[in-house]
Formats: structure tokens, sequence, C-alpha cells
């Protein structure tokens, strides 16, 4: 109803009295009533007007958010792939407690993380590292962190690492309770390294068969004779394995040999070395460190040689003496890739003529090696060029330290002339010389190098290829007791570049 009319029919019917039912008192309530009705749908516009400014100001803080937190427009599995880039980042150096902490500060950024963190077990699947701790002891809260990362990362495998080589007298006790959670998910292990601590020997050996059923990647080092434990025997999926004894250790642990692919041992007499490698009859890459040898027989020249079909790199780590043993037990028949290293503390290893006899039949049962690294040696220049003639195939050759190994006629060998018929390493392409004495003429050494190499175009205008490989990266690193390069050698050194080769010499 009108407010006019509300405030004009009691005038109207004469019951107010005298003045107040004149004509300039009805003209009076009317602009009253025009007044406030025009105030009220001022103030209705202001209301509308601040409801839209809240609602822009809503829309404002909206986009401001998408702009300080464009995550926010990630798909959860982008994002979640984010948050566990973070996690790996962090638990390189870092122990059990701090991964789980950084897992759970990533969680609470906000709800959205958190639901995303408590529905994604793949966040909680980054190696899990139990460090040594000082006498202090593991906290409760330590304890607490493993246990939520073992929860949270289920169903998925995971992996555990657990370097603890103090225990008492001299360090703090591995925890019961901290063994229990850990073994509770003994059949989610997925890689597992230990270092030390015996309790976890023990609990390995009460394992139930066949609990390892994930376990593709085991490493053990061991200070201290252990329990003897089967359960690495029953792990199907185990392929890797690393093994470090020291001088207190026992033998190693017994492996399913046959099955592993790759295999590293370190710190072992040369004959454990030997027969766990010639047990691994699937291993493609192995790499085997003896310790100094002790009172031990060599192996007889009797035994026939055991074939490795697979192996394809070996890293071995001998003295002298040792090497026709080595090899002459072995026949690689795809190996690519060797590397031989001496580690006599008093001098360099011995290549003798009759080990180089051994290593030549080697050579011939492993006709494929393609890169071949020989350090620490005191090899002479007719065993190397032996080596040398028997490695057709060779494209890498890396000598240091092996300082009477290169003469002027290993390196007349080496040069190429087109009216050879046969060439010494055809395929060699790369070569580092590192600290390799100076019984050679660097001029002989200057024309070997230009002998192989050829420019882009020159080695397109030739009517034929090269029966000989050019070159791809030379490195030669004189060293301090070597005489000096000479400056005329250091820039046809620099011109060689200028035409595109690869070439550093020091």
């Amino acid at each position: 109803m009108d407010l006019s009319q509300l405030a004009i029919r009691p005038l109207a019917s004469g019951s107010l009295p005298g003045v107040f039912g004149s004509q300039p008192f009805e003209s009076l309530i009317k602009s009253l009533i025009a007044a406030s009705e025009e105030k009220i749908a001022r103030i209705d516009s202001q209301i509308r007007d601040l409801q839209c400014m809240r609602d822009r100001e809503y829309g404002v803080v909206a986009s401001l958010k998408l702009v300080l937190c464009p995550i926010r427009k990630l798909p959860d599995e982008l994002l979640a792939m984010i948050m566990r880039l973070a996690l790996e980042k962090n638990s390189s150096r870092t122990d059990a407690a701090t991964v789980v902490l950084c897992a759970l500060r990533l969680s609470q950024v906000c709800k959205h993380w958190r639901q995303l963190a408590h529905r994604t077990p793949h966040l909680w699947t980054t190696q899990l590292p139990i460090q040594y701790k000082k006498p202090d002891g593991y906290s409760a809260d330590y304890i607490a962190a493993t246990k939520v990362y073992i929860e949270r990362s289920a169903p998925l495998p995971i992996e555990i690492h657990l370097d603890h080589r103090a225990e008492p007298p001299h360090g703090t006790k591995f925890p019961p309770t901290l063994v229990d959670a850990l073994f509770s998910a003994a059949s989610r292990w997925k890689s597992l390294f230990v270092s030390g601590p015996t309790a976890i020997f023990d609990a390995l050996a009460k394992l139930p068969p066949d609990s390892l059923k994930l376990l593709e990647e085991a490493t053990t080092t061991l200070w201290d004779s252990v329990p003897v434990t089967s359960a690495f025997l029953c792990a199907p999926r185990l392929r890797k394995v690393k093994l470090d004894l020291y001088s207190g250790a026992s033998n190693p642990l017994p492996m399913p040999w046959a099955q592993l692919t790759a295999l590293d041992v370190s710190m072992v007499s040369f004959s454990i070395c030997l027969d766990i490698l010639v047990q691994c009859t699937n291993v493609v890459r192995a790499r085997l460190y003896a310790e100094p040898p002790q009172v031990e027989p060599t192996a007889s020249s009797s035994n026939a040689p055991v074939t490795l079909q697979f192996l394809e790199d070996l890293n071995v780590s001998i003295y002298g003496d040792r090497l026709g043993a080595y090899f002459g037990r072995l026949s690689l028949p795809k190996l690519r890739k060797l590397k031989i290293t001496f580690t006599d503390p008093m001098g360099s290893g011995d290549w003798s003529p009759a080990n180089s006899a051994v290593f030549t039949q080697f050579q011939l049962r492993s006709p494929n090696i393609e890169d071949f690294s020989l350090t620490i040696c005191d090899i002479h220049p007719p065993e190397l060029r032996e080596i040398l003639t028997h490695a057709p195939r060779l494209t890498d050759l890396h000598l240091e330290c092996c300082f009477e190994s290169i003469d002027d006629d290993v390196l007349e060998h080496l040069e190429y002339a087109e009216l050879d018929t046969v060439h010494l390493t055809p395929q060699l392409q790369r070569l580092h010389l590192a600290m390799i004495g100076d019984s050679f003429d660097e001029g002989r050494l200057l024309a070997m190098i230009k002998s192989r190499w050829w420019s882009a175009a020159a080695l397109q205008a030739l009517p034929v290829p090269p029966p000989v490989a050019r070159w791809e990266r030379v490195y030669i690193y004189r060293g301090e007791t070597d005489v000096e390069l000479s400056g005329s050698f250091k820039r046809a050194v620099r011109k060689l570049k200028t035409q595109g080769l690869e070439i550093e010499v020091s």
C-alpha cells in the first residue's frame, strides 16, 4: 500500500482537529513521505552496490589465489609427481624422521594437498634412510616417523637404507621396536642397504621363506661376522648385489648367484672374488675388488675356463701376481668393456710375460672388447702391443700411471699409413693417456695423432672411406715428472682443434 495514502486517510476523515486538517499540513506530510522513499531507495542502491563490490572482491581474491598458487591448476597426477621429486631431493642426505617430516609438511600446506598426500602412497615410497645415531639413541619421534612412512606407503614397494655401523659398547643399540616396524613391511622391500646392525641379520635369519618376494637389489656392508641367513636365496626378483666385507667379517652371505645380473664385491680375498664370479652365470656387469693377498694357493692352470655368456662390463682391482690366475679361468664372449686396476700399495702391478701370455689366451676367448682401461701397471711396450694386436674391435683405450707402456715402436704401429695392409686397432676413436712416462718422441706421438684425423671436409673429399676410424677425442696428460711438451707440439694441437678435433694436452 502507498505510504502517502496511509498518512492522508486520517486527515481526510477529519479525525485531526484544527490546523492539522489544513491543506499546508497535507503538503508537508507528502513531502516528508517522498523524502523518506527517496532515502530508502538510495540505501537499497547502496546495499546492492556493496553486494556487487563484495562479489567482485571475492572474485579478485579467488583470482589472486590462483596467481599466487598456480599449482592449484595442476592435475593431481602432476602435483603428486612434483611432491615426490621434492621428497627425493631431501632423502639423499637425511634420516628417516626428516624425510617423513618433509612429507608431512607438504601434506599440511592446504586441504587439497593433504587429501592428495593421504590418498597417494606413491609419495611415501622414496628411499627410507635409517642412519647411524649418536649415543643419544633413537627417539620415540624417530621411530614413530618410520612407522608413518611404512603405513602410508602401503601397498607399494619401498626402499630401505640402514646405515648403523656402531653398536654397544661403542654406539647405540638398534631398538627392537624399529626392527619390528621395518620387518612388518619386509614383503614390500624393493631394495635393501644394510651396514652393520647385527639385529637386522638376526631378524633376517628368522624370516619365513619367500618373505623377500619383491626384493630386486641388496647391499650389505659387514664389519663383523653375522648370523647366516638364507632369506636372500628365496628372493626371486633379486638381480643386483653389492657386498663389502671388512677384516672382522666372515664369508659373504648366501646369495642366488646364478640369477644376478649386476655384481659388486669388495674387500674379500682373491679366491672368494673369483669363486663368486664364476657362479654368476647370468651376470651382465661385475665389479670386483680383491683385498691384499693372503696365504692362499694360486688357481691351478689346469682348471678349464668358465664361460659367462652375458658378461659385458668387467671392472677388476687386483694384484699383479693374480692377473694370470684371474683371467686364465674366464671366457667372456660378449665382453665389451674391461677395466683393470692394480692395487699394490708398494708400487705398480707387474704385467709379466707369463701373465701376458695368459691374457692373450683370454682375449682370444673374449674377442669383442671395445673399451679397455689399464691403471697403475708396469706394462712394457711389447706386452701393450700384444694386447692391442688382439683387440680388433677396440674403440676406447685408457692408460693411466703406466709409465713404461708407450714408446716409439708402439706409436709407429698405431700410426696409419695408406700402404699398410694391416692396421692396429682400426676402430680406435677415443684415446686417454695420463702419466705414461717419456719413453717416446713427441714428434712420433703427433704424427700418430695426425695420421688418424681428417677434417669433415677432407674426409668427405676422399674417394673411399679410410680403413681406420678418425678420432673423436684425444686426451694426453704428461704429469709433473714427464718432460713438458714443446711449444710447436702445442701449436699443432691448437690447429687440430680448429679443424674440429676434440683434443686436450697438458
